[in-house]
């Protein structure tokens, strides 16, 4: 019983973050201590790809987009949150790589499940570790080899290729690993004989410089950032110069690309 309002003395239920989440949801998206450290990782990105902008800006390259944006703006809290991309398409810096990343990952995701069922996926390298200078021409090789790749030894076979994403791991010494994480799939039954043509023709076609992984399990296998926010940080760390080197090395080329039904099925 209550004796007038605010005179119950019983015990006070306090719904917990998971509680709520999963009563307006049906599910737990995430904990409290996991939306947390998320967060601190978005902030660490926000700050990496800010400090990557100030030394491209530093040196005469612009890695804003131009016009004004869109935001969002808190009714409750009056916080301004930025709707759009702040910077331009510049692979290496750490927000836009997270981007463009998810949106390939996700639509590749959609794809595979409604339409292709035996994925598989390969690495193709371009031999020993280079320097910064040397990036330009190892990616542009090798976007070719994989190109006529495709037309000349897959094609034939009824083989697709669906997708090339460029790879830059960079190491201590500041040397790079120019590589191609590639999707493909055949479009019809393979007898393990033409199977096993298929990988002797494509061994012959690049010489050493290829794996057949394996069946693909998760697109995030393969869709990587084209080089990880750690290693461009300790490119800066080293020499800012070897920062604006690499953007002038990269500039117009293509790092990411949906192929063949992939490509058919994203402008559809």
């Amino acid at each position: 019983m209550t004796d007038g309002v605010g005179a119950y003395a019983g015990p006070v239920y306090c719904r917990s973050h998971d509680d709520v989440m999963s009563g307006q949801t049906g599910v737990v998206v995430s904990t409290l201590t996991e939306w947390q450290e998320r967060q601190a990782r978005y902030r660490r990105q926000d700050d990496d790809t800010a400090r990557i902008a100030g030394i491209l800006e530093r040196h005469g390259v612009n890695p804003f987009r131009e016009g004004a944006g869109f935001a969002l703006v808190g009714l409750v809290t009056g916080r301004v949150k930025p709707a759009e991309q702040q910077y331009r398409r510049i692979h290496f810096l750490p927000s836009v790589a997270a981007m463009l990343r998810c949106e390939i990952a996700t639509a590749l995701e959609h794809y595979l499940l409604s339409s292709v069922c035996l994925a598989r996926y390969g690495v193709f390298t371009t031999g020993p570790r280079c320097e910064v200078w040397e990036v330009k021409g190892r990616v542009v090789w090798l976007n070719r080899m994989i190109s006529r790749w495709h037309h000349e030894i897959c094609a034939p076979l009824g083989i697709d290729v669906l997708f090339r994403g460029i790879e830059l791991p960079c190491d201590d010494g500041l040397t790079f690993h120019v590589h191609a994480n590639v999707i493909y799939f055949p479009t019809r039954y393979l007898q393990s004989r033409k199977w096993g043509r298929f990988k002797k023709q494509t061994a012959v076609f690049f010489g050493a410089h290829w794996e057949d992984i394996g069946k693909l399990r998760d697109v995030r296998e393969v869709v990587k950032y084209v080089m990880k926010g750690d290693d461009i940080a300790r490119l800066a760390d080293q020499d800012e110069r070897l920062v604006v080197e690499l953007y002038r090395q990269l500039k117009g080329l293509h790092l990411v690309q949906c192929l063949g039904g992939f490509r058919a099925w994203r402008r559809a």
